[in-house]
């Protein structure tokens, strides 16, 4: 009597054979680059850093998760301090490895303590009619990040330089906060700069339209300009004739130019 193997029973029977599939338990590899050490520039805050973190799997492609919370991802810019960063790549099995580093930036450290001003700092005042004083505009020397530094303009406590200035001299003081060290010294500003002139970009019209600019009736956009005085504008055109048959009837070359009271242009 021949006996039937119990698959082969199972399968008359209707039973569906399903072949035993093996777990995948090994866990994927993932490679992070080893703690790296910054010193910024002088001067600088931050900085931006590069880095790769990279995973392999035996049986399918891992994806790759940051878990850290930092917020900092490669070529971010990094502040002063030391950051932890953490990945962990996970399989189609969800077996996980997980790796780490740090990155540290630290400031620049001068030779000294103490702070170096500009004795007299002439500064032009742009077109847009106010600035602010920086620690680099006149701090002499290399020193760690601006952040640290206090910049009081005319004893009002903050460093901003309105055009009511202009024509006057007036003092300036920066603190360290860090040290406590300071200096000081003067600003003679001035008005030296031009009209600022924005939106010269080039246009396509219809060789029936006018290529006048809008403010004289035309239909090419004319540019903006900012001054903190009146100012006079003058604009002229190199032509080149072409035919109104073909892609181009002409092209024009459009100069603007801008002068303000004071003659700056």
């Amino acid at each position: 009597m021949r006996r039937l193997l119990p698959s082969l029973v199972l399968a008359l029977l209707g039973f569906a054979i399903t072949p035993a599939i093996s777990q995948d338990t090994i866990p994927p590899v993932i490679n992070c680059p080893g703690n790296m050490v910054f010193t910024l520039a002088p001067g600088t805050c931050e900085m931006p850093v590069f880095f790769n973190v990279s995973a392999t799997d035996n049986v399918s492609s891992p994806w790759i998760v940051q878990i850290d919370g930092t917020g900092y991802t490669s070529g971010s810019d990094f502040p002063i301090g030391v950051h932890n960063l953490v990945f962990v790549a996970s399989d189609s099995s969800f077996n996980t490895d997980t790796c780490a580093f740090s990155i540290t930036i630290n400031n620049y450290s001068p030779q000294t303590s103490g702070v170096a001003c500009d004795d007299l700092l002439h500064i032009s005042m742009p077109a847009t009619c106010e600035m602010w004083l920086t620690p680099g505009m006149v701090l002499e020397g290399d020193y760690g990040c601006y952040d640290d530094f206090l910049v009081d303009v005319g004893k009002t406590g903050s460093n901003y330089i309105g055009y009511y200035y202009v024509g006057k001299k007036i003092p300036y003081k920066i603190t360290n906060t860090v040290t406590g060290n300071s200096c000081w010294g003067e600003l003679l500003i001035e008005d030296k700069a031009g009209p600022l002139i924005e939106g010269c970009d080039s246009v396509t019209i219809n060789c029936l339209e006018d290529p006048a600019p809008t403010v004289e009736g035309g239909v090419v956009p004319t540019p903006t300009f900012t001054d903190c005085l009146n100012y006079d504008t003058l604009w002229v055109d190199m032509v080149t004739q072409g035919q109104c048959t073909g892609n181009v009837y002409s092209q024009i070359m459009r100069i603007w130019s801008a002068t303000d009271s004071l003659g700056n242009s």
